[in-house]
């Protein structure tokens, strides 16, 4: 699922003047953190533009989306 650095924020609950770096550095880190310990291969991955301006993210759960406890 892709989602506009907008999209993202708005779907997260977060206001729009909330600062790019802080969401990168410290909800993101967070949300891949925790969710990568209950899914296999969950990751959010960072869509970049020119001169590494953040354009959006990318959600990513791998082929199979597998609960861990269930292995």
């Amino acid at each position: 699922m892709k989602f506009t650095l907008e999209d993202f924020k708005r779907a997260l609950g977060i206001p729009p003047e909330y600062q790019t770096r802080h969401l990168k550095n410290n909800i993101l880190q967070k949300m891949i953190s925790d969710l990568s310990e209950e899914w296999q291969a969950f990751d959010i991955e960072t869509i970049y533009g020119k001169m590494r301006k953040i354009l959006g993210y990318k959600i990513t759960y791998g082929n199979n989306l597998v609960l861990k406890g269930n292995l």
